[in-house]
């Protein structure tokens, strides 16, 4: 499906917002009556294939919780790629103590700005891969949150092949011979959460104590949640596919209502896919 980047994401989210009463504790879906409710339907076709009531089929409680039965163990096979029939190979590279003590002392760190289908965000590379890639709303703050995660770091806004692999990806229309490789800072025990949330397939949710279960550490599911909340590669290391044990989406890094638009867009190609 190609994106209509002339269709903001801040439109989106708006839309989402508005509806967020669209569901209630049975799941059932109830709709006000608004003036271009008819425009909407186009514009989330148009995003994300489907019409609006069937994207907000995808988020009752009941289609929640099917997600996760789907996934009661985690698929080996990743498939997170915003074009739905490629998948990207992936590497998580975890930094040396070199490179992470001084917080950065010895990077050169490249950096970037481009839009996506869920808001602008911002890319920070390294020479062995990306390091940081975050949704933001303004881009001064966007760097500002860069250079205090690696203060010590150097910085040149210049687009690398790191960051044209991460924006092909994104875009749909990444080659197929191409590798993504994230060069992450963090403590073992968040490298091995990060690890576990590649092998979430899109269109599937798991929740923490699931992880936690993963990694063999049962009553784990907090520290799981914390580690998974200090994930700086947003889309890549797909934290939004991760649900509270009740199934309630829960807070998200980047907004809720983000979370919940990418849940929904996952969901809206995974069962595309179904039919194809």
């Amino acid at each position: 499906m190609k994106i209509s980047y002339a269709l903001c994401y801040d439109k989106i989210a708006i839309i989402l917002r508005s509806k967020a009463n669209s569901l209630n504790k049975q799941g059932t879906l109830y709709f006000d009556t608004i003036n271009g409710e008819r425009d909407i339907d186009l514009i989330f076709k148009s995003w994300s294939g489907v019409d609006l009531g069937l994207f907000l089929g995808y988020l009752t409680p009941k289609a929640l919780r099917q997600s996760l039965d789907r996934n009661t163990t985690i698929n080996s096979d990743f498939s997170l790629s915003l074009d739905r029939h490629k998948y990207p190979e992936l590497t998580l590279l975890r930094m040396t103590i070199e490179e992470g003590k001084n917080t950065g002392a010895t990077l050169l760190i490249h950096y970037d700005f481009f839009e996506s289908p869920f808001g602008p965000l911002v890319i920070g590379s390294t020479a062995k891969g990306v390091c940081y890639l975050m949704f933001y709303k303004d881009a001064h703050e966007a760097l500002s949150g860069l250079c205090s995660t690696f203060p010590n770091a150097h910085f040149i806004q210049k687009e690398t092949h790191h960051h044209r692999t991460v924006k092909n990806f994104v875009k749909g229309n990444r080659g197929e011979s191409e590798k993504i490789t994230l060069h992450v800072k963090g403590t073992s025990f968040q490298w091995q959460v990060w690890q576990e949330l590649l092998n979430i397939s899109s269109g599937h949710l798991t929740t923490y104590g699931f992880i936690a279960k993963q990694l063999k550490k049962p009553l784990a599911a907090r520290a799981v949640g914390t580690a998974i909340g200090r994930n700086l590669i947003a889309l890549l290391i797909p934290c939004h596919r991760v649900l509270g044990a009740s199934g309630a989406i829960g807070q998200y890094r980047w907004e809720t209502t983000r979370k919940t638009a990418l849940i929904g867009w996952e969901a809206a190609q995974f069962n595309v896919d179904k039919l194809e």
